[in-house]
C-alpha cells in the first residue's frame, strides 16, 4: 500500500509539473505570436484564431491571455487593430482584468500608476470597448477620501487669503518682509495618485469627452 502511494504520487507529481511547464510553454508561444505577428486590420482573425488554438491546446486562463493581450497593446497604443481583437473577449472580463491593473498600484507608495495605464484605459474607453462606469469601483482614491482633500484644499485656500489681506493692510509699514506664499502641498494632494482625476486626463488628452463626462457624473 505504501509503494503504491509513493508510486502515486510521483506520477500526480509528474503530471503537475508536465502541466504547468506545458502551461508556461503556451503562454510564451502567446508572446512570440503578438510580438512577431505585427498586428493589422487584415490578419486579425488569423491572430484571433491562433489565440484561441493555445488557449484549448494548453488550457491557458482566458483572463491571463487577456492581461498579455492588454500588456503588448499598451506598448503599441498607436495600434488600434488591437482593438478588434480584445473585442472578442468578454466585456466584463476585461473590465475585471483592467480593474486588477488598478488595484495592484491601489494604496502603495511605492507604486505609482503608470501613465500607459492611464493611457490605454482612454483609448479603451473611446473605442467602446470599457465602460468607465463599471470600472471605476475598481479605481483608487475613495470618493469619500477626495471630498476630504476638498476639503482640505478649501480650508488652506481660505487661511492663504486671509494671509495676503493681512498683508495687504500691513504693506506699507512691513515693506522688508517677504510676502507670504499659498501652501501648495494640498493642491499637490488632489493629484498624487489619483487614479480617477489622472485618468480624466488621460480621456480628455485622447479626446473621449463622453467617458470623461461620466467620469465626472
Amino acid at each position: 500500500g505504501k509503494l503504491q502511494r509513493v508510486r502515486t504520487g510521483k506520477v500526480y507529481s509528474q503530471q503537475k509539473f508536465n502541466l504547468l511547464r506545458e502551461e508556461s510553454e503556451g503562454y510564451s508561444k502567446l508572446v512570440v505570436d503578438l510580438e512577431q505577428s505585427t498586428l493589422t486590420d487584415a490578419n486579425v482573425e488569423r491572430v484571433s484564431n491562433n489565440i484561441q488554438s493555445l488557449i484549448a491546446y494548453f488550457n491557458l486562463d482566458p483572463n491571463r491571455v487577456l492581461d498579455i493581450m492588454l500588456d503588448c497593446y499598451e506598448a503599441n497604443l498607436s495600434n488600434s487593430a488591437y482593438h478588434r481583437l480584445i473585442n472578442k473577449f468578454a466585456r466584463t472580463s476585461l473590465v475585471h482584468v483592467l480593474g486588477f491593473k488598478f488595484q495592484y498600484y491601489n494604496g502603495s507608495a511605492q507604486r505609482q500608476t503608470p501613465e500607459s495605464l492611464l493611457q490605454l484605459t482612454a483609448h479603451l474607453t473611446k473605442a467602446g470597448l470599457v465602460d468607465v462606469k463599471e470600472l471605476y469601483a475598481h479605481l483608487e482614491p475613495s470618493d469619500s477620501s477626495i471630498c476630504s482633500l476638498i476639503e482640505g484644499v478649501w480650508a488652506s485656500t481660505i487661511t492663504s487669503v486671509k494671509k495676503m489681506r493681512v498683508f495687504a493692510t500691513t504693506k506699507a509699514e512691513d515693506e522688508g518682509k517677504d510676502q507670504d506664499k499659498a501652501d501648495a502641498g494640498p493642491y499637490a494632494a488632489l493629484g498624487a495618485d489619483n487614479q480617477k482625476l489622472n485618468l480624466l486626463a488621460a480621456m480628455l488628452e485622447v479626446d473621449d469627452w463622453a467617458s470623461a463626462e461620466m467620469l465626472l457624473e
